[in-house]
């Protein structure tokens, strides 16, 4: 995933560039503090958080980045209300135990017109409906959610965000998307061919089962803050329809 953060910089400082020079950036989800860093290097005011104490304490001692502890949903004080032009939420919100409240206190962390960038791995993909589970992206138990493009850009437009941009693959380049599309199968199809006279037939089976196919579907979007108020009476039903669901 690090590889990706020098295109993930660049992205945040475009949608930004006409704002201010050093944008200050919070990247939700920051884990040890890898992609925070790589802003930092960039002359953006990043900062994360995380609930890992493990992996904030790795950001600050270590990286020297700025970080906290703890749920974006109990740091709104004045430090954090409208202070940020944009906030990242980088293969987090399929995490989210309730990412519709963690998409609300987002909103009030952006300044007005702020930018809030998002991906996932769990874009929805037919081909995770006939192969459920099996996708390379989807990684159970840890993975509570699989969004379809409508119903991510709904839950957004829902919490205020006007939406920007929608890509259905982070990765921009369409030979590298084929380029790692065929690696991944001829990874699992020469693991299959070589390991399965050694394994047996229970324990291929095993191995099928387990196995992660080179399918699944990555799901980015630029999303703007486009009021200082969420539509509560759409909130309100997807919290009633919420209620009413089980995660994945």
């Amino acid at each position: 995933m690090k590889v990706d953060f020098p295109t993930k910089v660049t992205l945040a400082l475009t949608y930004t560039s006409t704002r201010t020079e050093h944008p200050r950036l919070l990247d939700v989800g920051c884990g040890k503090g890898f992609f925070v860093k790589a802003a930092l290097d960039e002359n953006i005011r990043a900062e994360g958080i995380d609930l890992s104490r493990t992996g904030v304490e790795y950001a600050v001692d270590i990286l020297g980045v700025k970080a906290t502890t703890g749920r974006i949903q109990d740091q709104q004080n004045e430090a954090w209300k409208e202070s940020f032009d944009v906030v990242t939420l980088w293969a987090t919100v399929e995490h989210l135990p309730d990412p519709l409240s963690v998409l609300q206190a987002i909103h009030g962390c952006l300044k007005p017109g702020g930018i809030l960038l998002c991906d996932t791995g769990l874009g929805h993909s037919p081909w995770e409906q006939l192969l459920p589970g099996h996708s390379q992206w989807y990684d159970a138990p840890q993975h509570l959610f699989v969004f379809s493009e409508n119903g991510l850009v709904r839950l957004l437009e829902a919490c205020g965000f006007s939406i920007v941009h929608v890509d259905t693959n982070f990765e921009r380049s369409f030979v590298r998307r084929w380029v790692r599309w065929i690696r991944h199968f001829l990874l699992c199809f020469v693991g299959w061919i070589c390991l399965g006279p050694f394994l047996g037939k229970h324990g291929l089976r095993s191995m099928r089962q387990q196995a992660k196919w080179p399918l699944g579907r990555l799901l980015s979007i630029v999303a703007k803050k486009k009021s200082a108020r969420v539509d509560e009476r759409i909130v309100s039903a997807l919290e009633v329809k919420s209620d009413s669901m089980c995660p994945t």
